[in-house]
Parts: structure tokens; sequence; C-alpha cells
């Protein structure tokens, strides 16, 4: 049985996407279906929240906005306004690492 899904496993997945959007970037709604093909969620991560619309691997993904995952390490810009994320060139550095 696969372990459940990392909210640090999504940042891989999450600057891809990114970076392949080039310029425009990419908001959270629109990256959100993106890396839940990507990592299939399976088992646990499938059950629905309580009060909530969406399983739990929903939850991490949105978690890296709410918990400022993909800027803290300077991986991605994000814009308040727009909602959009951009990688950064350390974040594309990053890329070329893993």
């Amino acid at each position: 049985m696969k372990e459940r899904i990392t909210e640090i496993e999504l940042v891989i997945p999450a600057l891809k996407e990114i970076k392949k959007a080039g310029a425009g970037g990419l908001t959270m709604s629109e990256l959100r279906p993106i890396i839940d093909k990507i990592v299939n969620p399976q088992n646990e991560d499938l059950d629905i929240l309580q009060n909530r619309p969406d399983n739990k691997a929903s939850q991490k993904i949105r978690n890296l906005t709410s918990h400022k995952t993909l800027i803290k390490d300077d991986y991605a810009n994000y814009n308040e306004e727009t909602k959009i994320y951009t990688i950064t060139e350390k974040g594309i550095k990053y890329l070329k690492q893993v």
C-alpha cells in the first residue's frame, strides 16, 4: 500500500508545471488538477475532509500556498494580486539538480 502523499513531494511537480507555463505562470486553481493527475492520490489521500468538498490530497496541494512552501525557499514568486505563481532562477536551478 502506498503511503500518503506529503506536501514536500508536491514541490517538484508543482515547480515543473509552473516552469512549463512560462512567464504567464499558474494560479493554484490551475495547478491543483494538474498536480492531482501527476501524483495520483490513493487510499487515505482520497478521503473527503470533514466540512469540505475536497480530499486530503487536494488539501495538501492547497497547503503549498497557505504554508508558502514554494516561495519560502525562493523557488517561485507569488503575486498576491493576481494569485499567480512564476518560477524563479533558483527554482529552475533546483529542478536541474533533482
